[in-house]
């Protein structure tokens, strides 16, 4: 993965509101955050099959840093 797509897609998670990246699941998780991602560059064809693929094997993750940062919020 190009290191700087792999940047803009982290950048994405750690600026979405952690609630919303806990509501959407599966496909639909990754389809917004690539949204978001060529909201900001344009990405090829190649670099969204493997940033979806990317994504996809790494949802489990995305879901534990959104609950850690509410958990986070909740405990100061």
């Amino acid at each position: 993965m190009n290191p700087s797509v792999l940047h803009q897609l982290w950048t994405v998670i750690e600026e979405t509101e952690p609630r919303r990246l806990l509501r959407l699941q599966g496909a639909a998780l990754t389809e917004w955050l690539i949204t978001e991602m060529q909201v900001q560059q344009f990405l090829t064809h190649k670099e969204i099959e493997v940033t979806r693929n990317y994504i996809s094997t790494r949802q489990i993750m995305i879901h534990d840093i959104a609950r850690g940062k509410i958990d986070a919020r909740c405990n100061h």
